[in-house]
């Protein structure tokens, strides 16, 4: 059965492609380009918008468009929910703490539990193969905010964590 639906929808992804070449169709989407891969933003629907969960029990996903899909058997993110989510998950998942308890008591500012707000902040910043760290600029700190945080390299990210660890 997955065979004939993965058929189905190569299928129906190839003829969509051919009406959009012949200009019979046009999709709306955004384009953004990642070092993995380029993520294709879709206009989310009524009904997926209606499907959305509270990320981590506090996250709101209030973007316009499907954050999340899966392309050839891949879940594919947009490169700004990714980090968004990431950070939620760092916060308030004790299966991610468990593992990684330096996280422990860390929260996100108000503002930043929604995602078109963190979203806005995020696009002004140089953050393209970069993390994001919350104390760099206050050590100690525990609180994702504007004022807290930036994107570093990796390199430097793991140089501060022995230096400090």
């Amino acid at each position: 059965m997955g065979a004939a639906r993965s058929s189905t929808a190569l299928s129906v992804g190839f003829i969509l492609i051919q009406l959009v070449r012949l200009g019979l169709v046009e999709l709306k989407t955004r384009r953004i380009k990642t070092k993995m891969s380029e993520f294709i933003e879709v206009k989310a629907n009524a009904r997926s918008m209606s499907l959305r969960k509270p990320v981590y029990g506090v996250g709101v996903n209030d973007s316009d468009y499907i954050t999340d899909r899966r392309l050839n058997g891949k879940r594919n993110f947009c490169p700004y929910y990714a980090r968004w989510r990431h950070m939620i998950e760092r916060c308030y998942s004790e299966k991610y703490q468990e593992t990684r308890p330096t996280y422990k008591g860390c929260t996100v500012c108000g503002e930043w539990l929604v995602f078109s707000v963190f979203k806005a902040w995020m696009v002004k910043q140089d953050w393209k193969d970069k993390e994001l760290d919350k104390d760099i600029l206050t050590q100690g700190n525990n609180v994702y905010s504007p004022e807290n945080c930036l994107f570093v390299t990796t390199a430097i990210n793991n140089l501060l964590k022995r230096a400090l660890y």
